[in-house]
């Protein structure tokens, strides 16, 4: 009998076992449908608190007829095309390993009072980047209380980007809601962080298109294969593989990014990395235009044609990778870097014995130029040569001269930089016949491996031997033609035999302006316009020492 009833209680708990594992199933499913719609939630409130603020400031600005956007704007900022202030110098933190990005973006923001972090969502690390900017700000009254900062409240600005993996109208939309959940430490806390001292903070948030489209070209671009690792939620999200529809995936991307912006959820939207025509057509379908273009130094100094349609359209350039397109090559190019440091050698302040080391200079010839750069770094210790105050404060405006003498240089180390036979170009390089242009073309300069070990040969009072008066001919070339930009090319030298190669000795000179070379007797330079056509030819005449003017006419 007792048996009996174990078989029948069997029998009974067999199918009130398979309801159980019904249930488990239906409270798995709904666990997972509250956790979606928990998110969703928590990004409503981040979302609707930046537009509640955006929404504050917009009306501050229209109430006090954008004084309040003049007041606020100052040395070291400027107002992009939509009146929003944006900072000129930048921390960049995509390169930076995880583990130093606390100390850095505090060290940035507490001492040298950088207010704009750059990173990008392919980085993983905007949540690390939040946390650290929010422990600065949390902390900020005791960091700072033996600073004389009497602003009573700081603004933060985060810009970061959109991978090429996230290109198209729904991936875009999904990366940046990402990005935002990531930085809601920060968004979610502005607006409710009175302190003890009743100081407040702002933190805005930019965000870019870091590329077009993948390039298979490109080495690094993995496109396939980075395609295969994204998520099935990522696949799955809608749209199309941006990788079959590069035409039409950023410019859905666009249309994410706009969209957003019209909400009020970003502070500015913008590209990096698009070429000239990208822009165009960008420019041409785009409802709200971009803000802020992330451009390389090669883009910067070569393409002027691009730069000119970015300084039409009132787009406002930044420049990164800075030192690794440059600095990166300096032991292939001493004489150009014997230059920046010679020009930053120059410039030493009186009151401190200060040397600005050439990173320095490189980034505040960019800055007198109206470029916006965000140098990354490692080191803390560089930091201070990062600063805002550094760089543009303290950093005395480049005198004609020395603007030519560290442009040369930049491009020098520019060419190197992108040329594929490096290795066996080293011995032609460092030869005078490519430093033509520079100051540095009939002098060896002392390589200096910190910037403070110039101070023992400075203190001697005598920068002057730096600058060698009575070497070369100071050589000024105006461009008078009413319409055409036109480069000037060496094609022959006194010293150096050319082969007749042409030489480039500078940028693309407009209509009404003119540029100064360091020539040599007997050189011989011709000026060409935009379609490689020869405008005129010019030959130095002057001894050593002089000066000589040539006027570009037809």
């Amino acid at each position: 009998m007792q048996c009996a009833n174990n078989n029948n209680i069997y029998a009974i708990r067999q199918p009130k076992r398979k309801s159980q594992k019904k249930e488990k199933k239906k409270t798995i499913h709904q666990k997972n449908a509250w956790n979606e719609i928990l998110y969703n939630i928590s990004l409503f409130i981040i979302i609707v608190s930046i537009q509640l603020l955006n929404n504050i400031v917009s009306s501050q600005d229209v109430n006090n007829n954008n004084n309040n956007i003049g007041m606020t704007s100052s040395a070291y900022e400027v107002i992009l095309s939509n009146n929003r202030v944006f900072p000129l110098v930048g921390v960049g933190a995509g390169n930076i390993e995880h583990r130093s990005i606390p100390i850095i973006i505090h060290e940035a923001l507490s001492k040298s009072k950088i207010r704009l972090v750059d990173t990008s969502r392919s980085s993983s690390n905007e949540a690390l980047v939040a946390r650290a900017i929010l422990r600065y700000l949390k902390n900020r009254n005791f960091s700072d209380k033996d600073n004389n900062d009497e602003e009573d409240e700081i603004v933060i600005h985060v810009l970061t980007k959109v991978w090429y993996t996230h290109l198209g109208y729904e991936r875009t939309n999904l990366s940046v809601r990402e990005s935002l959940n990531d930085l809601s430490s920060i968004i979610s806390s502005t607006s409710n962080n009175n302190n003890n001292n009743n100081k407040k903070w702002i933190v805005k948030v930019h965000v870019l298109l870091q590329y077009p489209y993948c390039n298979p070209d490109i080495k690094w671009m993995n496109c396939e294969e980075e395609e295969e690792k994204l998520s099935e939620h990522v696949k799955n999200i809608g749209g199309s593989n941006p990788l079959l529809d590069k035409e039409n995936a950023w410019r859905g991307s666009w249309r994410a990014l706009e969209e957003m912006y019209t909400a009020g959820i970003l502070e500015s939207i913008g590209v990096s990395n698009f070429n000239i025509d990208e822009m165009n057509t960008l420019l041409d379908i785009a409802n709200v235009k971009p803000h802020i273009y992330q451009g390389s130094m090669s883009s910067i100094m070569y393409d002027k044609p691009l730069m000119e349609l970015l300084s039409k359209h009132n787009v406002f350039v930044q420049a990164f990778n800075i030192f690794k397109d440059t600095l990166s090559y300096k032991e292939h190019a001493n004489h150009a870097y014997g230059v920046l440091q010679r020009v930053g050698m120059t410039y030493e302040k009186n009151n401190n014995k200060l040397v600005y080391p050439p990173s320095s200079v490189i980034m505040s010839y960019l800055l007198q130029h109206g470029y916006g750069i965000v140098p990354g770094t490692t080191d803390t210790n560089h930091l201070k040569y990062n600063a805002p105050q550094y760089l543009i404060s303290s950093f005395p405006k480049l005198s004609a001269r020395h603007d030519m003498d560290v442009e040369n240089a930049i491009s020098i180390l520019l060419q190197i930089a992108s040329s594929s036979s490096l290795s066996n170009n080293n011995s032609d390089l460092n030869n005078d016949n490519n430093q033509i242009t520079t100051t540095t073309n009939r002098q060896e300069f002392i390589q200096y491996d910190h910037p403070e070990i110039g101070q023992n040969i400075s203190n001697n009072d005598n920068t002057n031997q730096f600058i060698p008066s009575n070497q070369g001919v100071i050589t000024t070339f105006f461009n008078g033609l009413s319409s055409k930009s036109i480069k000037l090319f060496l094609i022959s030298s006194a010293d150096d035999d050319t082969n007749g190669y042409p030489i480039p000795v500078t940028i693309w000179m407009d209509p009404g302006k003119s540029k100064r070379v360091l020539a040599n007797p007997n050189d011989v330079y011709v000026a060409y316009d935009g379609h490689g056509n020869a405008i005129k030819k010019f030959w130095i005449s002057q001894d050593n020492g002089g000066e000589e003017t040539f006027s570009i006419e037809l």
